[in-house]
């Protein structure tokens, strides 16, 4: 539970080693690269040019893996060490296969794309060819032509067209060509609208079925410059199935060590000058390069060291005078979870208090009491750890997960307290089940409202007054003990003395306060005064600037009371479900079964929004009183995190211990480039 400080390191290596090394380097998540003082010349020429190539070779092998994968049902496997380094060893062969299938990728896609326009040119020329200009534009875009569309057998369809030939009032169009059936539009002026229809009778054997064809915009058929309607639907040919030595497998493994090789070629640019003592001697030979690293970064780059050339060292630099040094959280299991809502204000610096441990505690409290519903908690927590122990996620899913059983959890409980389960009144439940509910309810929110605020209320001057003890904590962390006394210390003194007074009153044992709250009061006010104005010079001064803050004391009153949101959370979660179920019993209150289906729907449907809605809405409202009202208190978030310019393998499974990773060392890119054709 605290902060760690990361170190920053130079690594000293020869120039031949300079790919193998950032590929390495590539793989940790804890380690950041730092911009060199001299950059090594020469060296973003070659990587431009090398990139290049390799994003190419990359974009043939993605459009083969999603060729292979439409067309292949593979199970996915576990690329190992060996299957990896087995693959790179045909490297040229492969890169020959890649190229070669690759062309015939492209060329099969041209040739579709022509067979697809080229067919629907000649149902345009269909189209063409089966319409005559015999009415006017204007006209046939006025409401003075007669349609109908008709549907007829493909076989069928040339017999028509060529008696539809000799009938010269009569305009035709093939609308649209399916499968079986074409769709003839005939068009007309209204007053040769007999010979439609007397066309019609002639050969209504060979028509399935006549449409008055008035949904049909006319205009569309007739205007080449306007997107007609799809005359003839023109089925899309697949790709067909081409045949290649290549397996999915092989090709993953290449795209993931290319993708690699490119991210190594990208961070040359951290690359520098060999700056050592013996500058004239080596600086022909060695680089450099800096980094920070944390506990487990300087054990990528120990290990690294072991495995290149004895010249390559690692040496430690000063960073007692940087303000950009990197900072990490660490804390154990249970409490990694809660590092979540720090970040959303920031990272603390080397010199700060990791606020995760200490907000813990008031982050589930609250969370639960806002909810409050042990029927929703129970379904929260079911669908959570199912989903952990199915899906089994990592990294940050996992941690968010984990953050929300612990808050499912505080709900359950609070909800058994105050009888939430599901918005139903658990005092018309009958049966063992109904004294075990009203059993462990201890309090009732809607008619012990007053109370709930002032608890409310007391737990946010709670949370307020031990964020000012944390600022006194990190007074004393940093050695300035007396600061931690003057400052929060006296803030402190002052709260806990109003407190008392104010109570004094209404608790018969704090009664002899009253009798010297007087002199209590001024021996505070001058100690608060004294040490708020510490900082100015002047001694005559220091208590009128002190006593100036107590004007703060307006950040306390008004921080207090945003925590009586809390109360209105936990009301507005029972109240919303009660009205779910009013409705459901309203609207499918019958023994019918359409009642019953109603009355279910209106239950699943409501309460999932319920849920949903309140869990967003609680979740927003108590990270904002922790990072609004809490952490300003002693809280600053002045860490940098350390930012690795990476990249995460999406195949290969690659071992902790990477030096060991025998393709690691292949510089790839000479491979694939002096394989070209």
């Amino acid at each position: 539970m605290s902060v760690i400080a990361c170190d920053i390191y130079k690594l000293v290596f020869k120039r031949e080693q300079i790919i193998p090394v950032l590929k390495n380097i590539a793989l940790s998540q804890n380690i950041e690269l730092v911009e060199p003082v001299v950059v090594l010349e020469g060296l973003s020429e070659i990587s431009e040019s090398r990139i290049s190539k390799l994003k190419e070779e990359v974009g043939k092998i993605e459009k083969i893996i999603n060729y292979l994968k439409s067309n292949e049902k593979e199970k996915q496997e576990v690329l190992s060490d060996k299957f990896v380094t087995n693959t790179l060893k045909d490297y040229t062969n492969l890169s020959h296969e890649v190229d070669d299938f690759a062309e015939q990728l492209d060329f099969v896609n041209k040739q579709t794309i022509k067979k697809d326009v080229s067919a629907k040119g000649d149902n345009e020329n269909i189209i063409q060819n089966t319409k005559s200009s015999k009415l006017p534009t204007e006209l046939l875009t006025s409401e003075l032509v007669y349609q109908k569309l008709l549907t007829v057998e493909n076989e069928k369809v040339s017999e028509l067209l060529e008696e539809l030939e000799t009938i010269s009032p009569i305009n035709v169009s093939i609308f649209s060509k399916e499968k079986n059936d074409t769709e003839l539009l005939l068009i007309c002026v209204k007053e040769d609208a007999e010979f439609i229809n007397n066309f019609i009778d002639q050969n209504s054997g060979l028509i399935k079925s006549i449409d008055s064809g008035e949904s049909v915009p006319v205009n569309l058929l007739l205007d080449d410059n306007t997107n007609r309607p799809e005359e003839v639907s023109v089925e899309k040919s697949n790709l067909p199935r081409l045949k290649t030595k290549l397996k999915l497998t092989q090709l993953e493994v290449l795209y993931d060590v290319l993708m690699l090789e490119i991210t190594a070629y990208e961070n040359t640019k951290f690359i520098g000058e060999y700056s050592g003592d013996d500058y004239e001697t080596k600086s022909k030979t060695y680089v450099e390069l800096h980094a920070w690293v944390d506990k487990e970064g300087y054990g990528v780059l120990s290990r690294l060291v072991d495995s290149i050339d004895r010249g390559a060292y690692l040496q430690k630099l000063s960073t007692a005078h940087r303000s950009d040094v990197r900072t990490k959280m660490s804390n154990n299991s249970l409490i990694k979870p809660f590092e979540i809502v720090t970040e959303f204000m920031g990272i603390p610096g080397s010199k700060e208090l990791d606020p995760s441990p200490f907000l813990a505690f008031f982050f589930v409290l609250f969370f639960g009491f806002a909810l409050g519903d042990a029927g929703y908690g129970f379904l929260i927590l079911t669908g959570l750890l199912y989903y952990l122990f199915t899906k089994k996620p990592q990294g940050t899913i996992r941690e968010g997960i984990k953050l929300m059983i612990y808050c499912s959890i505080s709900t359950i409980f609070f909800g058994a307290v105050t009888g939430g389960w599901f918005g139903v009144d658990v005092n018309v439940v009958g049966g063992t089940l109904g004294e075990t509910l009203r059993s462990m309810k201890q309090i009732d929110l809607q008619s012990s409202i007053i109370l709930v605020l002032i608890l409310s209320l007391t737990a946010g001057f709670i949370q307020q007054l031990f964020g000012v003890f944390l600022e006194m904590v990190t007074y004393f962390k940093n050695g300035d003990k007396m600061g931690g006394l003057a400052g929060p210390g006296t803030w402190i003194l002052l709260l806990l003395s109003m407190v008392l007074v104010a109570v004094s009153g209404m608790v018969p044992e704090l009664a002899f306060i009253k009798q010297i709250q007087g002199p209590l009061l001024v021996i505070v006010l001058v100690l608060f005064a004294f040490g708020q104005g510490r900082k100015q010079k002047n001694i005559f001064l220091r208590p009128l600037i002190g006593f100036g803050s107590i004007f703060n004391i307006t950040s306390y009153l008004s921080n207090t009371l945003s925590y009586a949101r809390l109360l209105a959370l936990g009301l507005a979660t029972g109240v919303i479900a009660s009205v779910i179920n009013l409705i459901a019993s309203i609207l499918g209150g019958t023994d019918s079964v359409f009642g019953i289906i109603v009355t279910v729907l209106i239950l699943i449907i409501g309460h999932l929004f319920n849920i949903a809605l309140n869990v967003l809405g609680t979740f927003v409202n108590i990270i904002r009183l922790q990072l609004v009202e809490f952490f300003p208190r002693f809280y600053q978030a002045q860490g940098v995190a350390i930012e690795p310019k990476g990249y995460t393998p999406i195949y290969i499974n690659v071992p902790e211990n990477s030096t060991n990773f025998g393709p690691i060392h292949i510089n790839i890119s000479n491979l694939f480039i002096n394989s070209q054709k």
